[in-house]
Formats: structure tokens, C-alpha cells, sequence
């Protein structure tokens, strides 16, 4: 449904369910979904919420290619972008691009949150624009983490990094999912509005994802099982990371050790930004067929379920430098990174060092005997649950609060 149909209903909602197609990396009941937002979305509705599902700007998994049938705001936005053009003409003023993608941005949520008349918005990185609304307008803008064990040090929601944005473009509430992410927002907080909320993140019932592709497989699968989470950025996108993978999606070294241990089951799983990408997808479709499948391995897919489902499944983790292995080591599962920038001397090379301290995380260089040495030598799984939100409340339970203007805490 696109937002003209929606507008036509004219129906009041309490939270609008914000969601990016990246944000989307897991299939419930065969369509693509949000683990956090689109969970807490059902639970919400179960205790008589009102909420919106909506599609961001970009974003294509929209109707019935997603969970619950997102609404688009592709209509609305053809609509400003047409009104902008009107009056540029008129006023015979040709508005540069950053202005134009700004204004159409404010005009679009503007009229979003008229239309709905939301108490609030439950996003994951929301823009600053909707911020700013939101601050103005006294609706409460809800940012949900993205990430797992952010350190103090981090570039994005570091206290440092946060000291040079305004509190008008930062959200009213952001909702961690474990301690140290937690620790490093509370820190950035001091002098602000914005109130860190800490959550347990929502769990998926198994049924939701049976029929994903890879759960059986996972689940029949036997012996040692090795998790590659790959990443995002080192196909040209990220100046940094260039020239660091050959052909951007996997070193040949890893791709040496994974061919040489044919007893180990290999889960590997792609990042939302290269499976939800067609031309991303396409060539990591083509290099699975080529260098893996067709090697007499096994080799199972497992980027359309669950994280924390897969890590129960997995006995050692390997990635360049994901920030899946704070997720990893709260299951009590040893990683093995492999970028050069988080060595010493590396733009990166503070990350994971409270990691390799406690022992659940070994650097590595890109050498196939050396990370063959490695998984070698790692210790079965823990248990250990060093980041564990347990004892925090459910998320729908912080958000209900938000809603009932308790403020979440």
C-alpha cells in the first residue's frame, strides 16, 4: 500500500514502525524482516498498540515483499519532489540537490506524522531530520541499536562523536541491547535530552523462521561448525577497506583455509547490505556457485535467520572485523578477526581489545596457515554471557512506557 491509499483511511496510530531494507535481515514466514523492530511491533500490537509499519526513504522491500506489508512513501515523495520543482520554476531558482533531498525529507515525515498522528517513531539510525522534527513537535523519536557491544571509543555514538551533534538531531530515547553499548550512550548523554534506555532484544519463536532457508540444513547438520559472518564495505564502498579483498567479497586466504577443512560445516552470512542489493547479491551468488559449492564442501547459507539462533548452532566465529563478535562472545562463541586496520598501527586497531583481554577473541593476519593454526587451537563454546541485557526489562515493556509517557526507564 503507498502512503495516497493510506492518507484515504484516515487512521491514528500510536507508533509508527520506521524500517530500512538493511535493517531487514532475517525472513519471518518467508519475507523479509526487522529481528528488532518488526518483533517488537507484534508484541506491541498484542497489548492493543496501534502501530504503523513504514518503509523508509530508500527502501524497496515494501507490500507484500516484507513482514506485515510496509507502506511505501515513494508516492508521497514524487509528490513534494513535484511541488519543490513547481515553485523553483516559478520563482526561476534551480535548488541545489543537498537542499532539495533536505526539504523533501522534513516535507515528507512532516506529513507523515500529521496524517498518523503518532505519539512516537520506533526506527534503527534514525535520520537527524526526523529528530529534529520529533524534538520540535514533542513526539517522541525511539532509536533502536544496531549494533552489539559498541565501545566507548566508537566513531559513531562515542561520547566524543556525539559532543559535536545537537540534541536536536539525536533521538528522545536510545534503546541498547547490552551492557557496554548502554555504558557508552549513558556517557554521551550527560548535558542532553536524549535518555539511553537499556533491553533485552526480542527473541524470534522458532516458528517464525522454520522455513528460512538454511534451518534445516543447520539444524541436521553434524560435527564441528564454523561461522564466517561477512561484511559490507570492501567492495569499493569504503575508501579504507579498498584493495584490502581482490574481488571485494571474500580473502583468498580465507577462502584457502575454508577449502582445506573439509570436516568443518561452514555457516556463512552475508550482511543486509550485500543480500538485499541485487547487484551486490548477484555476484556473491556467483562466487558461492563457483568457489564453494562446486568444491565438495558444506557450506550452508544462514543469512536469512537469526543471529543468536545461528550462534547456538556454531562452535567458533570468523569475521574481518564485524561487530558480531560481542554478539558471538555473549554466547560464549570464540571469534577470530582478520582485518589489517585492527592490527597495531591500523585506523582500527583499538577495536576488540577488551575482547582479546578476556579472552574471547584473537586477531589474525590474512595467512591461511596461520588462521588454520588458530581455529585449531580454540576452546569449545563457553556459555559465558559477559554482555547479557537478562536483567533488563523486555523491550516492549521499555517501549509501552514511552507510549504511556513514562518514559521507558
Amino acid at each position: 500500500m503507498g502512503f495516497a491509499t493510506f492518507a484515504k483511511q484516515h487512521k491514528q496510530y500510536d507508533l509508527i514502525i520506521l524500517c530500512h531494507d538493511v535493517d531487514r535481515g532475517i525472513n519471518l514466514n518467508g519475507k523479509a524482516a526487522s529481528q528488532i523492530l518488526d518483533l517488537v511491533a507484534d508484541q506491541l500490537e498484542k497489548k492493543g498498540f496501534s502501530c504503523l509499519r513504514v518503509a523508509s526513504l530508500g527502501s524497496s522491500l515494501t507490500g507484500e515483499k516484507a513482514y506485515k506489508e510496509p507502506i511505501s512513501l515513494k508516492s508521497i515523495k514524487r509528490k513534494i519532489k513535484l511541488r519543490l520543482l513547481i515553485r523553483s520554476l516559478i520563482k526561476g531558482k534551480k535548488l541545489k540537490r543537498k537542499y532539495k533531498q533536505r526539504v523533501v525529507a522534513k516535507k515528507l515525515y512532516e506529513e507523515l506524522l500529521l496524517k498518523t498522528k503518532a505519539k512516537a517513531v520506533l526506527a534503527i539510525s534514525p535520520e537527524p531530520i526526523l529528530c529534529q522534527i520529533g524534538y520540535d513537535k514533542k513526539i517522541a523519536i525511539i532509536e533502536a541499536c544496531h549494533g552489539f557491544g559498541l565501545p566507548p571509543n566508537c566513531p559513531v555514538t562515542g561520547a566524543k562523536a556525539r559532543s559535536r551533534i545537537s540534541e536536536r538531531s539525536e533521538p528522545a530515547f536510545y534503546i541498547s541491547f547490552d551492557t557496554m553499548t548502554y555504558k557508552t550512550r549513558s556517557e554521551g548523554d550527560l548535558g542532553k535530552k536524549t535518555k539511553s534506555l537499556i533491553a533485552q532484544r526480542p527473541l524470534i519463536n522458532e516458528e517464525l523462521f522454520r522455513q528460512s532457508y538454511g534451518f534445516k540444513e543447520i539444524v541436521h547438520s553434524d560435527g564441528k561448525r564454523g561461522l564466517i559472518t561477512m561484511q559490507w564495505g570492501y567492495d569499493g564502498e569504503a575508501a579504507f577497506l579498498r584493495g584490502i579483498i581482490p574481488d571485494g567479497v571474500m580473502h583468498p586466504a580465507l577462502l584457502e583455509i575454508i577449502q582445506k577443512k573439509k570436516n568443518i560445516t561452514w555457516l556463512i552470512r552475508f550482511h543486509p547490505m550485500q543480500t538485499r542489493r541485487k547487484e551486490k547479491w548477484r555476484k556473491i551468488a556467483t562466487f558461492i556457485k563457483d568457489n564453494l559449492y562446486s568444491k565438495g564442501l558444506t557450506v550452508i547459507d544462514v543469512s536469512f535467520l537469526p543471529l543468536d539462533f545461528v550462534l547456538s548452532k556454531a562452535d567458533f566465529h570468523i569475521t574481518m572485523m564485524s561487530g558480531a563478535v560481542y554478539e558471538s562472545a555473549s554466547s560464549g562463541v570464540r571469534s577470530i578477526a582478520l582485518c589489517p586496520t585492527i592490527h597495531p598501527g591500523g585506523i582500527n586497531e583499538e577495536f576488540f581489545t577488551d575482547l582479546e583481554k578476556e579472552g574471547m577473541l584473537q586477531k589474525c593476519k590474512l595467512d591461511a596457515s596461520l588462521i588454520g593454526l588458530k581455529i585449531d587451537e580454540l576452546p569449545s563454546p563457553t556459555g559465558d554471557n559477559r554482555l547479557s541485557a537478562s536483567d533488563a526489562p523486555e523491550m516492549v515493556e521499555v517501549v509501552s512506557k514511552i507510549l504511556l509517557g513514562r518514559d521507558g526507564g
